[in-house]
């Protein structure tokens, strides 16, 4: 039963965190750029490689360099894929943006054919363009003056999930070859803090926005997103849990909730507190979005059930 309720959480907490990374960036980087962001998770990463460093134990020592390179290169590619996507969210609603994730299961069924050798069938490939036709849909805006489409929200998080999909092969490879789950983990998030502390090094920039930070209430921004980075570490040791101990079908079937917890968190907190969220809540938009949500969450399973 712990698994399944895991599965069924997980998804729920990364909702919370990216409406968390919403109001971050509305609250404290409207007027700054997401560079200063980046460095300001990477300098709230550091207690947490700590911990991976103690839970990794002797099994760091044991990693060979290839696997360390690979592990980092996850790192690099999923923090230029979080980049793409804060860009994104900075712009767009959370329930667009971060819906738009279910687009990584599409990759990893490419890319795992292509750099692992994983099979990908005929039958994949077209509800994988299903996946691809329900983001063009959830791009398309419905309100009062009619219909919007966010071509730019949909191309960054095409490419967003393109490199993070690409992270993730990165890790497969390291961790499949010698290399541990805690081990290649720890390498992966020290390129995080290590990303961080070199951005806060060498951009004079950045420097001058995070002293401008510092001086504005510095101490909750820095409590925010150590807060967020736990929630996130929360969810991604669910997710683990479940995905050893559960079906990948009814894993995937089960985490494809997540855009609907994220239209529904968006519509109550833009009724609850419309001074700080502003979710794009009308009607028509609501039930668009939900159509789009269910022909991606029928096409991500698709993809799953046909390449058993």
């Amino acid at each position: 039963m712990l698994p399944y309720i895991f599965a069924l959480v997980s998804p729920f907490f990364y909702s919370l965190s990216s409406f968390v990374d919403k109001y971050t960036l509305d609250g404290y980087f409207e007027k700054h750029s997401i560079k200063t962001y980046m460095t300001a998770i990477g300098v709230a990463g550091v207690p947490f490689v700590l911990v991976l460093g103690v839970f990794a134990g002797s099994e760091i020592d044991i990693i060979s360099p290839r696997n360390v390179l690979l592990a980092m290169l996850s790192g690099l590619l999923f923090n230029g894929g979080i980049a793409v996507y804060l860009t994104a969210l900075k712009n767009s609603d959370t329930s667009l943006t971060a819906s738009l994730f279910q687009l990584i299961v599409v990759f990893n069924y490419i890319f795992g054919r292509f750099f692992l050798g994983e099979q990908l069938s005929a039958l994949s490939g077209l509800f994988a363009i299903m996946v691809l036709i329900g983001s063009v849909l959830l791009a398309i805006e419905n309100d009062e003056n009619g219909r919007t489409i966010r071509f730019k929200a949909l191309a960054s998080m095409l490419f967003a999930c393109a490199l993070i999909s690409l992270s993730d092969v990165a890790f497969k490879s390291s961790a499949l070859d010698g290399g541990s789950y805690i081990s290649t983990q720890f390498f992966e998030y020290l390129t995080t803090v290590i990303l961080g502390l070199a951005l806060l090094a060498s951009s004079k920039l950045v420097r001058k926005e995070s002293k401008r930070l510092a001086s504005k209430g510095g101490g909750i921004l820095l409590g925010i997103i150590l807060m967020n980075e736990f929630v996130n570490l929360i969810a991604t040791f669910m997710q683990r849990f479940a995905s050893v101990e559960l079906n990948l079908t009814v894993l995937q079937t089960i985490l494809g909730v997540q855009p609907v917890y994220l239209i529904l968190i968006g519509y109550a907190l833009t009724r609850l507190w419309p001074t700080k969220f502003r979710e794009n809540i009308h009607r028509k938009n609501l039930i668009s979005k939900s159509l789009s949500v269910l022909v991606m969450i029928v096409g991500t399973v698709g993809i799953v059930l046909s390449s058993r």
